[in-house]
């Protein structure tokens, strides 16, 4: 079966490979290459189109918010795993265990000021409590993370998922500096059919540091809902 990968932001494609194997295909939201945003604005009409047959969808982040906003519309996805998600990121009276909205703020600010300075600090807070060893982009596309920024911001799922009947895996690592592992508890509590798996010593970066692990439980989740 088909299996659709969506990054988090400022995640390059060829880093997700982990994600899921064999038939995959990466949605791009364009954050390194190009000069516009319409990868990140119509992820719901693409999606659509991407989805129009049997699929799986895999989703890091801000790619998985993003999923579950649209999922109950994507009648031929069969499964979500969510790697390292959240219905809602910024914290409010409602999101306790959300990202401080002034922290996303600043990134904005810092995004028009050094993109490769942001970055590089972002990659390395994802990774922890690992080491960052990759290349920093060469090339920034700033509308298309901006917008990606601008939806962590300001989108919120949380109603959606009384509404989403397929079947979710989701994924966190205890350690996560970007999105508090309280989110995921959180999202799976939220949700008719779900399961989740706590890695002890993962970060943000869970589907990079830990896809054989990880790889193990998609199978097994995959197999019980019997949609490989």
């Amino acid at each position: 079966m088909k299996k659709i990968i969506i990054p988090g932001w400022a995640v390059q494609p060829e880093a997700c490979s982990a994600m899921g194997t064999g038939n995959s295909f990466v949605y791009d939201f364009d954050f390194f290459h190009g000069t516009g945003a319409g990868a990140v604005i119509n992820f719901n009409k693409n999606m659509m189109m991407l989805c129009a047959s049997p699929c799986i969808l895999h989703a890091h982040s801000l790619g998985a918010m993003l999923a579950l906003g649209c999922l109950d519309q994507l009648g031929s996805a069969k499964a979500l795993v969510i790697w390292s998600g959240f219905a809602k990121f910024a914290k409010d009276d409602g999101n306790d265990h959300g990202q401080d909205p002034g922290a996303i703020e600043s990134m904005e600010k810092q995004l028009l000021q050094n993109p490769s300075g942001l970055v590089k600090s972002f990659y390395r807070t994802m990774y922890s409590p690992g080491k960052y060893n990759g290349r920093i982009p060469d090339v920034f596309n700033i509308p298309a993370l901006a917008a990606g920024l601008d939806c962590l911001l300001k989108c919120d799922f949380r109603k959606k998922l009384a509404e989403i009947r397929t079947p979710v895996l989701i994924l966190h690592g205890n350690e996560d500096r970007i999105a508090d592992v309280e989110l995921a508890s959180v999202l799976s509590g939220s949700l008719e059919s779900s399961s989740l798996k706590i890695f002890n010593g993962a970060g943000h970066a869970l589907p990079f540091t830990h896809p054989d692990e990880a790889g193990l439980v998609v199978d097994k989740f995959l197999r019980v809902h019997d949609v490989i």
